[in-house]
This record gives structure tokens, C-alpha cells and sequence, in this order.
């Protein structure tokens, strides 16, 4: 039997999600919540095989990391809206192993409950789409190199100690990139430079540095344009 509980804050969610799980042989629900502290202390004493989350601005990564730290730590799965993609990539390299959309069919919640259940991994088709869809853009060494440099953490004057370059330029060339690959501001260009520049990224490899190379964009990032440099 597969001991299933549920949080949400949402009555009438709770019910949908209970029903369904009344509806699949060799599952039964533990226990619904609408906190989280009681959730926890439930999670911890009677150890449940599955839990489902609903996702409300109550459940951060803090709070998923604790439940994955319950031992034995039970399979979790998150009901999420509109959450960002890079949100999801983050919940899944935790431990998730599942993702629902809110609108998801009763179908889809029951092959992901039931998939899960059997040790597997099951995202909810449309999010796996947009987590996979990526482009391709070349992009030149010192751009590159900026990049490396601003996933660091750098600021504009550190930066530009660090290129040989003016303050300016390199307000210039952050301009240039929030267009070029759709980053909305600073943390979205780092986050795009964490995902691809290797170790140490702010130094540019010798056989790149005399040509453009392509750089993955996830297609969910914004196309618009900054309206300013933050300092």
C-alpha cells in the first residue's frame, strides 16, 4: 500500500487530489494539510511513501530541501502554475520526482502518482517541453569571457578591471548581451552563464578565442530588451 499526503492550500484542490488518489488501487491518502509545520512533523513521524505539494509562496526551496531530508525521505511531487523553468530545473536537481501542472488532466495525475510510486521520474509533458526547448546563439570570446566574469558575481568596475576594459564599455557590451540572448536583467544573463560557461568561465579556452561559439538560450527567457543596465 502507498501511503500518500497532500498539502494545499486550497480546499478544494486538496479534494480533487484525494479523490484521485481514492481512485487508484493500492494508494491511500494519509492525511491532507494547509501548513506546512504540521506537514513537516507528519513527514518526519510517519514517514509517508508519497507527497504531494501544491506549489504556494509558502513552498521554497528551504522547504523542499527539509522534506527531502526526512529519513527515510518520501517521493515528492509538486503541483506547479506558472512556476519559471529554471525554478523546476532547480526542484528537480534536489530530488522532485515528479511535476504536475495545475491544469494537468486526471489521467496525467494519475500516471505521474503511479510512476513515481514505481521509483521513476514523471514530469508533466508541457513543462518537460519548455525546460528542453533551447536556441542556439553564437557568441564571441569577450562575450563570453564578461559573462564568466559577471557569474561571479563581479560588479561593472570589477569587471572591467578584470578585461582591460572601461566601466563604459563594459555597460556597452551587458547592453549588447541583454538583447542578443533575452536575458530581462543581470540574474537572468548569470543564470544563462552558469548553465554554460565551465569552471572557471570568466577565462576563455585557446581554441576559442579567436572565433564565436555557440551558447544555449532556453527559449522561456524573456526577448525583451532592458530598459537599463543595473550598476
Amino acid at each position: 500500500m502507498t501511503n500518500v499526503s497532500i498539502y494545499s492550500a486550497s480546499p478544494v484542490a486538496a479534494a480533487g487530489f484525494a479523490a484521485i488518489i481514492g481512485g487508484i488501487e493500492g494508494f491511500r491518502l494519509s492525511g491532507t494539510w494547509s501548513a506546512l509545520g504540521p506537514l513537516e512533523e507528519h513527514v518526519r513521524t510517519e514517514r509517508p511513501d508519497l507527497l504531494l505539494l501544491e506549489l504556494t509562496p509558502a513552498v521554497t526551496l528551504d522547504v523542499i530541501r527539509r522534506l527531502l531530508s526526512a529519513v527515510p525521505a518520501p517521493a515528492l511531487i509538486l503541483s506547479v502554475g506558472a512556476a519559471p523553468a529554471e525554478f523546476i530545473s532547480q526542484i528537480l536537481g534536489l530530488g522532485v520526482r515528479g511535476v504536475l501542472g495545475r491544469n494537468s488532466s486526471v489521467e496525467f495525475h494519475t500516471k505521474c502518482f503511479c510512476e513515481v510510486a514505481a521509483g521513476t521520474m514523471w514530469v508533466d509533458p508541457e513543462i518537460g517541453r519548455r525546460l528542453l526547448l533551447t536556441d542556439r546563439i553564437a557568441l564571441t570570446p569577450r562575450e563570453r569571457q564578461l559573462m564568466g566574469l559577471l557569474a561571479q558575481g563581479l560588479r561593472n568596475k570589477e569587471i572591467a578591471w578584470s578585461m582591460g576594459i572601461s566601466e563604459g564599455t563594459v555597460k556597452v557590451y551587458l547592453s549588447r548581451l541583454f538583447t542578443k540572448v533575452g536575458a530581462s536583467d543581470r540574474f537572468e544573463l548569470a543564470l544563462l552563464a552558469l548553465r554554460n560557461v565551465v569552471a572557471g568561465g570568466a577565462s576563455v579556452p585557446e581554441r576559442d578565442r579567436d572565433r564565436s561559439v555557440p551558447f544555449q538560450i532556453p527559449r522561456f527567457v524573456s526577448r525583451e530588451r532592458a530598459e537599463s543596465v543595473a550598476r
